[in-house]
């Protein structure tokens, strides 16, 4: 009987790291995605979802924050900021309110100034359950290419 020789364990030795190195990082990402981020910050604007975790028929507060400098302006026609949910469906769900139309349409934020805009979402008792991802758009900021928002992204969770 022969035994491998030395090439031969190298190589089944790699396999089985190269496997092992495949298996960690499908759990890795696995569990990475499921990582509820309620707080997202891009550039001037914060995006944040209190509670991140609620139950269907349960309200989350839904707040914008606008550091300064910055001018915001609203026509009252279209809702600004303009926010919505997506469901795990993919189906996209309004949340907006016209707050800063209210306010006479346009707020100027000043260098070590803020602006605060919060919408409150009462879900839908039944609500599917899972994670709703929360985008917005808020005009007079650029908006990516080959994009409709500018918020950052944020998740909440909807238990059953």
């Amino acid at each position: 009987m022969r035994f491998p020789g030395t090439k031969a364990k190298l190589l089944l030795f790699g396999v089985m790291l190269a496997v092992l190195v495949i298996v960690v990082s499908l759990i890795l990402v696995e569990e990475r995605s499921a990582v509820v981020t309620s707080r997202a910050t891009q550039g001037q604007l914060t995006l944040g979802a209190s509670p991140d975790r609620i139950g269907a028929g349960e309200a989350v507060k839904i707040t914008l924050i606008i550091r300064g400098p910055a001018q915001v302006i609203s026509s009252c026609q279209v809702p600004n900021p303009e926010i919505w949910a997506v469901s795990p469906s993919n189906r996209r769900i309004p949340l907006t309110h016209a707050s800063l139309c209210q306010s006479g349409g346009e707020a100027d934020v000043g260098d070590d100034e803020s602006l605060t805009e919060s919408v409150y979402w009462t879900t839908s008792r039944d609500l599917a359950p899972g994670l709703y991802s929360i985008h917005g758009k808020l005009s007079g900021f650029p908006v990516p290419l080959f994009s409709d928002e500018n918020l950052p992204v944020i998740a909440v969770h909807i238990t059953g």
